[in-house]
């Protein structure tokens, strides 16, 4: 029985294998890639690399409307959040929280760097460690 079970998969691999299309790479004649499923001839097509798409190339006109409208919008957007941030007691608010969560990490840490001294199981090293490196690396990027 596994010997026609393994010869039966053997067969459907075998003819995916066969299967598969076959993709040429060529250099095109200003040195970008070309590919193809036949052998580097005229049914070539252009692959368009990111610096180029940056620089406008390829785009058609609709592309590049759409984008700029697009650049529009997120630049509104980004002056409307620099408009609302926090001020006054909102600021205040956030100032409370982000102390809250420091004290919350320096627990946090604490605890870990205890279990750290008093033992732990041969599997749990690297696991506090990373917890430790992480609640210090959180410390120092927003607490002072």
């Amino acid at each position: 029985m596994r010997t026609i079970l393994f010869i039966c998969a053997s067969m459907l691999l075998a003819d995916w294998s066969i299967a598969a299309p076959k993709i040429y790479r060529c250099s095109g004649a200003d040195g970008e890639t070309l590919f193809s499923q036949s052998a580097c001839g005229a049914t070539a097509f252009w692959f368009r690399s990111a610096a180029r798409d940056q620089a406008g190339g390829g785009l058609r006109d609709t592309e590049r409307r759409w984008l700029k409208a697009r650049e529009k919008t997120r630049k509104k957007q980004r002056s409307q959040r620099a408009k609302t941030r926090p001020s006054g007691r909102a600021a205040a608010d956030q100032a409370r929280k982000q102390a809250y969560r420091c004290t919350r990490k320096r627990r946090a840490l604490d605890k870990v760097n205890h279990q750290l001294r008093s033992g732990y199981r041969a599997g749990k090293g690297d696991g506090l460690r990373r917890r430790r490196q992480a609640h210090e690396d959180y410390l120092d990027a927003f607490c002072s």
